[in-house]
């Protein structure tokens, strides 16, 4: 199961890929709301992904203070998580640190 963080939580829902083990790279940039080919991945803990909208700040979206906090030291001190983002295993992402 994953969660979709909305920026001021009130669209915050657990999500499940659609073949229920592996979501499809479609249904995250959906989830997210994002182009293809523009999202960022980042390892949050050991099996844990979080994927963002990498063209956040450019777009304008809202800042997610939920999002940012689950990123922690991964982000310079003055920047901040915009827009939508998937928490999910990352076996439900398919993520791969050797790709």
């Amino acid at each position: 199961m994953a969660r979709l963080i909305t920026p001021d939580g009130v669209g915050n829902r657990d999500l499940f890929p659609l073949d229920m083990g592996v979501f499809e790279v479609e249904e995250i940039y959906a989830a997210i709301g994002c182009q293809w080919g523009y999202a960022e991945w980042h390892r949050v803990s050991p099996d844990t992904v979080l994927v963002m909208d990498e063209d956040g700040k450019r777009k304008k979206l809202d800042p997610n203070p939920f999002a940012t906090a689950l990123m922690g030291r991964k982000l310079p001190q003055d920047d901040m998580v915009r827009g939508n983002v998937l928490v999910c295993s990352a076996l439900e992402a398919g993520y791969n640190d050797d790709e």
